[in-house]
C-alpha cells in the first residue's frame, strides 16, 4: 500500500509542475508577442495597442491601369524532411488532444447524469 501511495503521490506532483510549467511557457509567450500583461486574474490586456493597417496607393499611369516596374518574383516554397516530419507529428498531437478532451468530457457526463 506504501508504494502506491507513493506512486499517486509522485504522479500528482509530476503533474501539477507540468502544468504550472505549462502556463509559465504560456504567459512569456503572450509577452513576447502583445508585451507586458497587465493586471491579474482575468484581467489580460495588452500594454502596447495593436498598429492599424492602411493600404498603400497604388501609382497610377493615365490609365486605369497601375504600373508595375519589376516583373513579380516567383516564390519557391520547398519543406525539408524534418520540417514536414514535425508538422504531421504536430497534427497528431493535436488530433490526439482533441479527442482527449472529448473522451474526458463525455466520461465526465455519463457521470453527472
Amino acid at each position: 500500500m506504501l508504494r502506491f501511495s507513493t506512486t499517486i503521490l509522485v504522479m500528482i506532483l509530476l503533474l501539477a509542475f507540468g502544468i504550472l510549467f505549462g502556463v509559465d511557457i504560456a504567459t512569456k509567450g503572450i509577452e513576447q508577442v502583445h508585451g507586458p500583461v497587465s493586471g491579474a486574474g482575468g484581467d489580460l490586456q495588452a500594454v502596447r495597442p495593436v498598429p492599424q493597417l492602411t493600404p498603400a496607393p497604388v501609382p497610377r499611369v493615365q490609365g486605369s491601369r497601375p504600373v508595375d516596374k519589376a516583373e513579380p518574383q516567383k516564390l519557391e516554397y520547398r519543406t525539408s524532411t524534418v520540417t514536414h516530419v514535425f508538422d504531421k507529428f504536430g497534427r497528431f498531437v493535436q488530433i490526439t488532444a482533441d479527442h482527449g478532451l472529448r473522451f474526458v468530457v463525455s466520461l465526465l457526463d455519463k457521470l453527472l447524469d
